[in-house]
C-alpha cells in the first residue's frame, strides 16, 4: 500500500475541485482526504493499493484538470510532496476536510 501527500496548483479553489477529487478517488477505490490550503492550492492525503493505482490517480488528476471537465477546474501542476509504502492504511473512505 502507498501513502502519498499531493498538492494541486492552478485554478483549484472556488471551482468544486475538492468534490471532483473526492468523486475521482471514490471511483478508483482510493481512500484519504482533500482540503484547501491558504496559498490557493489544494492538498490531498491519499492511500492507494500500489504504485500503479497512484500513478493512474495522478494521471486522471492532470488530465481532468487540463480538460476542465469539472466546473472550470484548471490543474496546472500536481506535486507529490511525500510518498511512502505502508503496511496498513489509516483512512476508511475519502472525505473533504473544511
Amino acid at each position: 500500500m502507498i501513502s502519498a501527500s499531493l498538492r494541486l496548483f492552478g485554478k483549484v479553489q472556488g471551482v468544486f475541485c475538492r468534490k471532483y477529487v473526492r468523486e475521482l478517488a471514490g471511483r478508483m477505490g482510493i481512500r484519504g482526504r482533500v482540503c484547501n490550503e491558504k496559498d490557493g492550492s489544494v492538498r490531498i492525503e491519499c492511500e492507494c493499493e500500489g504504485e500503479k493505482e497512484l500513478q493512474e490517480f495522478l494521471r486522471e488528476l492532470k488530465d481532468g484538470g487540463k480538460e476542465g471537465l469539472f466546473s472550470g477546474i484548471r490543474i496546472n501542476n500536481v506535486e507529490v510532496e511525500k510518498k511512502e509504502e505502508i503496511k496498513k492504511g489509516t483512512f476508511t473512505s475519502f472525505e473533504i476536510s473544511y
